[in-house]
């Protein structure tokens, strides 16, 4: 199930532009920006924009509402940025579960676009 959900995402031409503003973001901004996202009828996502203050390695500020089914960002190049999920993405998703803020975590997309890699 899992491999077919990211054989979806990859072939889904609003995510993986999505993740090329990502990627382009996190190699040329001091701030992350990112998608909260929800599953439209046909199974594409809407996607609706969040950014963090300059220098602040998280997305400060970050306010969900209503349920999500996933939510990607960038990480930029700043010295104390990891190339893996940081504590404060951690403390995001764990906020998410806890205020029953995702839809279907079977199905939740939850993404970096780090530099240089992607998780």
């Amino acid at each position: 199930m899992l491999e077919y959900q990211i054989q979806q995402l990859l072939i889904d031409a609003g995510f993986k532009s999505k993740m090329d503003t990502l990627k382009n973001a996190a190699n040329n901004l001091d701030y992350e920006i990112g998608y909260k996202m929800n599953r439209n009828s046909d199974g594409t996502f809407s996607y609706e924009y969040v950014q963090g203050l300059p220098n602040s390695g998280s997305l400060d500020g970050l306010v969900v509402n209503s349920p999500l089914d996933g939510l990607i960002h960038s990480h930029n190049q700043g010295t104390d940025m990891l190339s893996i999920f940081s504590l404060a993405d951690i403390f995001t998703l764990g906020a998410l579960v806890q205020g029953n803020l995702i839809n279907n975590i079977d199905n939740f997309v939850f993404g970096a676009k780090y530099w240089r890699n992607t998780f």
